[in-house]
């Protein structure tokens, strides 16, 4: 696992300030919780939380946006995405890629589902947005999710819609700067 071997998502690298959240990426220290000496990076996600019930948000269908800024820095993954938790375990479980976004143009919008044991994309839209860097203003980005469709948006404006026949079971929904190779 990528995720545990090359980087840890960790609270400090997590800060609200003036209304915003910032993620980072850092440095491990070696005292950080499930540590691994192959470990390079920690960094920053977060994830719908429901205090009343002390545990993840869990959502089924409807429409998910946020507005952000990509780290102006390659080599960093800008995800926005919604899954079911331990998807990768649960029959029926997926991912939905409202955006995995690469400085400074790379928008990525896609479904990731288990087919005979392993991670498979099912569909979805990759593109560049040309000359507009995704580091200097925020972006909206956002997907209306319903029993029969996924429709993407960008700035409000649609940019793929497909037949939903993966994601029916309900999901949390996450955000995360994270170093990736690609």
């Amino acid at each position: 696992n990528k995720r545990t071997e090359e980087y840890g998502r960790y609270p400090k690298n997590l800060e609200v300030k003036d209304g915003y959240v910032y993620c980072t990426v850092g440095k491990p220290d070696g005292t950080e919780p499930g540590y691994v000496d192959t470990m390079k990076y920690t960094a920053g996600s977060f994830k719908a939380y429901d205090k009343e019930k002390q545990s993840e948000r869990l959502f089924s269908f409807g429409y998910f946006e946020a507005s952000y800024k990509y780290a102006p820095l390659t080599g960093l993954n800008n995800s926005f995405w919604l899954s079911t938790p331990g998807w990768i375990s649960v029959p029926g479980g997926h991912e939905i890629d409202i955006n995995e976004g690469h400085y400074p143009n790379k928008v990525n919008a896609q479904i990731h589902y288990l087919k005979d044991g392993k991670n498979s994309v099912a569909y979805g839209n990759r593109w560049n947005t040309g000359t507009l860097d995704l580091s200097q203003d925020f972006h909206t980005y956002g997907a209306y999710w319903t029993t029969d469709t996924l429709a993407y948006t960008f700035d409000n404006d649609f940019f793929g819609s497909y037949n939903n026949t993966l994601c029916q079971i309900p999901t949390t929904m996450l955000f995360s700067v994270a170093p990736i190779s690609f």
